[in-house]
């Protein structure tokens, strides 16, 4: 069974074994509901007793671990769900482990990096993370930037690319 991280444990929070997880998803109301399954590192099946979203992170507990003692040691572990688990996108849309690691091709044909990472801006696009030979480079995931994107050839091919050197 495949695994995609959804969140990642920042810290406890009080002493009934809460936690605070930074969401790592585009759907925390989903991934993240009471009743929800997710996965620790260690593959450690996990049941959400409950959730609240408290300064832009999730407060979660787990049923059967209502103690600090024993979720202290999960802080720095990420949370997964079942590939089988993710919502399903429109034509065009794409998860963030998807785009990672992709090439980027200019408009002119040749390879300008790899996508190193899919970051969030406040609320106006997404930004992709591009590793250059010299430098990294954040650009625009908005239509009017990316030309495609080709999953079998594990390629995004970019409109103005020059702009950002």
């Amino acid at each position: 069974m495949k695994k995609i991280q959804v969140g990642w444990i920042q810290n406890t929070h009080g002493i009934k074994g809460e936690l605070k997880v930074r969401s790592e998803t585009d759907f925390p109301n989903i991934h993240f509901k009471k009743g929800k399954k997710l996965y620790l590192d260690d593959q450690k099946e996990l049941l959400i007793s409950s959730s609240r979203l408290q300064k832009e992170m999730y407060l979660l507990q787990f049923v059967g671990y209502q103690d600090i003692n024993l979720v202290q040691d999960w802080k720095g572990k990420g949370l997964y769900i079942d590939q089988n688990d993710q919502v399903h996108l429109k034509k065009g849309e794409y998860y963030r482990h998807q785009l990672i690691g992709l090439s980027v091709i200019s408009e002119k044909g040749s390879l300008v990096g790899t996508i190193l990472a899919v970051e969030e801006t406040l609320g106006a696009q997404n930004n992709l993370r591009v590793e250059t030979e010299k430098k990294e480079v954040l650009y625009p995931f908005i239509p009017s930037f990316i030309d495609r994107v080709d999953q079998e050839e594990r390629k995004v091919y970019v409109n103005r690319w020059e702009e950002f050197q």
